[in-house]
């Protein structure tokens, strides 16, 4: 059995990734910052691979450092559980979960007390906004926007967007075309461009002489389902984002029998070393779980 490096060595490695500075993280470990940084050279030595890029500024990792954090953080955190258990003092576990703004306050956050009440001793820490460097590494498992499967990591699409045109419930009685020559069409902007989402409606709808360019654009989709139902608008919104305004009647479908599937959808995103985490096995079976109850 090859020899492994010493568990001070791979902490020390750990929280200097976490601040990228090596007086910080001596100060994190009550250390002078001599001694981290000979266990972090004794480290590389010892893997005869650089971890780090040093810089005056800080530090940034190497291609090795980027390819050893995840596993040794994913090691530690089995570690601690697995002593948390023994003690059983406090059962209490935490995950963190990195997701889009929207996915998390329109559809998560209404099921989070079914999720405490079947898991009590899970505790979520739901971060939304995270530099990419951040997100990569400081999270347990991610909901990610996209098109297909990330490479590198246990990726599951948890479902497709499916497109429908709404209008607040008060104009409900109104023709399709009084619709839309009174109300200006609502975009969501994906950083400077407009998201493709009235185009291929307009087309399903065969409403091809209005022109899908037309209109106001707004940074959030958020801000979309506020204009839309303050009747300010018409808005193409998926409708898992949408499901209690219509519920609640407070939205109404235009054109009721037409929704477009849409090419982006939410994918669940676990690294392979953290598959083993029992805190990871019971939130994902339980969000497969009310996600096939909400489809």
């Amino acid at each position: 059995m090859s020899r492994l490096p010493s568990l001070a060595a791979l902490r020390m490695f750990d929280v200097a990734c976490r601040y990228m500075n090596l007086t910080k993280a001596a100060d994190v470990l009550n250390l002078t910052q001599g001694a981290v940084s000979r266990q972090i050279k004794q480290l590389e030595e010892e893997l005869g691979q650089p971890l780090f890029n040093r810089h005056h500024h800080g530090l940034t990792l190497t291609d090795q450092g980027e390819q050893l954090l995840p596993q040794v953080r994913a090691a530690f955190e089995l570690l601690e559980e697995a002593v948390t258990g023994v003690k059983t003092a406090d059962p209490r576990q935490q995950l963190r979960l990195a997701t889009p703004p929207t996915y998390a306050t329109r559809w998560l956050a209404p099921r989070l007390r079914q999720l405490r009440r079947q898991f009590p001793h899970l505790q979520l820490s739901i971060q939304t906004e995270l530099q990419q460097r951040q997100a990569h590494y400081d999270h347990d498992c991610r909901i990610r926007f996209g098109n297909k499967p990330a490479a590198g990591c246990f990726s599951e699409l948890l479902f497709r967007e499916r497109h429908i045109a709404v209008v607040n419930a008060e104009f409900a009685d109104w023709s399709v075309q009084r619709l839309f020559d009174e109300h200006p069409l609502l975009h969501v902007l994906d950083g400077q461009k407009r998201l493709r989402l009235w185009e291929p409606w307009l087309a399903a709808a065969g409403l091809t002489h209005i022109n899908p360019r037309d209109g106001i654009e707004f940074s959030t989709l958020d801000q979309v389902i506020n204009m839309t139902l303050a009747g300010e608008g018409l808005a193409v919104i998926d409708r898992h984002m949408i499901s209690r305004e219509l519920q609640q009647g407070t939205l109404v479908p235009v054109c009721a029998h037409i929704e477009v599937k849409g090419e982006l959808g939410y994918w669940l995103d676990i690294s392979h070393s953290r598959m083993g985490l029992s805190k990871i096995t019971a939130f994902s079976q339980w969000l497969r779980a009310v996600t096939l109850e909400a489809s």
